[in-house]
């Protein structure tokens, strides 16, 4: 007895219709396996394995988070505009369903804008309100103060206060220092070090697009460092040097030589300017005439 003796044969057209949902169902299948594969392994032209956030770029491309340029290049130090930080924020989320208005949030923003949904998003979600004057600028470059933010509204957690100054540029008072602050201690970033035990954070200073691809790593997947203090101890600064007391007025013909003139002239200027008027064309060098 044959294994298949007792199973009534297949209509021919029931077996065919079966077997070629076999074939299309293994090639779905074996696709969905390959996809992650493919997003993990993207690579950009322009990011060697040697880069120091090539880990960063991979992940933010097999989080589907960014593609590239159609060049194949991510651009790694091109500034991140701000409609681009809504469309990184938007798809880290999960890329939600939104209720799109029928009027726009802000005036330099239309529905025929292509980050017009995920800039909605982010203004409904609170992350962002624009500017006073109603715009959101989304063609301008994002400052580092303002992508901290941007990640702090993200987060939630919105009852961060400190007072730990842990960046020589940024204190206490400063508009976004509760949200540098809370950065530095999930560990998002640690600034940048400037000897002696100090650190800045530089928040006016345009973001990159490797270094955002670095602060949504380590938001989203929590392996960067907290910077929880500082122990900053800059040398004294050197003493001033003594304002020299006016001397008398003195003349071109007091001087056997330029340099000597020029020397004079150097001495004295910082402090009283050219009072004897030894640089008669303003040029920065006194008593042209003399040898």
């Amino acid at each position: 007895m044959t294994p298949h003796a007792l199973t009534p044969a297949r209509p021919p057209k029931v077996a065919a219709r079966l077997a070629l949902f076999v074939f299309v169902f293994a090639i779905i299948a074996s696709l969905s396996a390959l996809a992650p594969a493919t997003a993990a392994g993207k690579k950009f032209s322009d990011v060697p394995s040697s880069h120091q956030f090539r880990t960063e770029i991979s992940w933010l491309a097999s989080q589907g988070i960014t593609t590239g340029y159609a060049d194949g290049t991510f651009r790694p130090t091109s500034a991140v505009t701000r409609e681009a930080l809504a469309a990184f924020l938007y798809r880290l989320e999960g890329s939600p369903k939104v209720k799109l208005p029928s009027k726009s949030p802000f005036k330099d923003v239309s529905k025929s804008d292509q980050f017009y949904k995920e800039i909605v998003w982010l203004s409904k979600t609170g992350i962002t309100t624009g500017w006073s004057d109603g715009t959101f600028r989304p063609s301008a470059k994002i400052t580092r103060e303002a992508m901290a933010a941007f990640l702090y509204r993200a987060s939630g957690d919105n009852h961060w206060s400190s007072y730990d100054e842990l960046f020589t540029d940024v204190a206490f008072y400063d508009k976004f220092y509760d949200e540098i602050d809370w950065m530095a201690n999930e560990g998002i970033t640690t600034g940048y070090s400037t000897g002696y035990g100090c650190r800045e954070f530089r928040p006016g200073n345009a973001i990159t697009r490797e270094a955002m691809a670095a602060f949504l790593y380590r938001f989203d997947t929590g392996r960067g460092t907290p910077l929880t203090s500082t122990n900053c101890s800059p040398p004294p600064a050197p003493p001033a040097s003594p304002t020299p007391s006016r001397p008398a007025d003195k003349d071109c013909s007091d001087f056997a030589t330029h340099a000597q003139a020029q020397a004079w002239y150097l001495k004295y200027y910082p402090a009283y300017g050219d009072f004897a008027r030894l640089d008669r064309d303003k040029d920065g060098s006194a008593c042209d005439t003399l040898p």
